[in-house]
């Protein structure tokens, strides 16, 4: 699902930071929040459930050995890829990103008034929260008219899923 979403972006020229739109740790952390929120989930918040062991403080080195040791979780969703792709695209066409701040850390997204500084997150067009440092990942889209593209290009994507395949929105697959 990742590499069929990071494609597409590419497929639309909305997957470069260094151009003022989407990074892929961008694109792969918008995908993580749409997993953890569909229904029944897919992947749960980890750091929401172990607080403790994943922190801004957790050494990257040692995450490894911290995750091989947690119990296993198994999700009950047995939508196919091609529905939760379906899905990814509806969401996010519905999504309100001028109030709302993507979240992998909590597994949910939350208002803007609750980040550290709301009068510089709500400046940015994109707000998506580096599960660590809680810092904006989205921070290179800043002009309206890079934001507007990446909702349009997400939009059609929607509408284009809604009957046809994936090759409508990727067609190098």
């Amino acid at each position: 699902m990742v590499l069929c979403i990071k494609e597409w972006a590419h497929s639309n020229d909305i997957n470069s930071a260094q151009y003022g739109t989407l990074s892929s740790y961008a694109l792969v952390l918008m995908i993580l929040h749409y997993l953890q929120n569909v229904k029944p989930c897919v992947i749960p918040s980890l750091q929401a459930i172990h607080e403790d062991e994943f922190t801004s403080f957790t050494k990257v080195q040692t995450m490894f050995e911290k995750i091989s040791n947690l119990p296993v979780i198994r999700s009950e969703n047995r939508s196919p890829v091609s529905e939760l792709m379906k899905g990814f695209f509806k969401y996010f066409s519905q999504f309100d990103f001028v109030n709302k701040v993507i979240s992998i850390r909590l597994g949910m997204s939350y208002h803007v008034a609750r980040t550290a500084d709301p009068r510089l997150w709500m400046k940015k067009c994109l707000k998506i929260e580096e599960p660590f440092d809680l810092s904006n990942v989205a921070r290179a889209v800043q002009t309206g008219k890079k934001f507007d593209k990446i909702k349009s290009c997400i939009r059609n994507a929607n509408i284009a899923l809604r009957n046809e395949n994936l090759r409508t929105i990727i067609p190098q697959l």
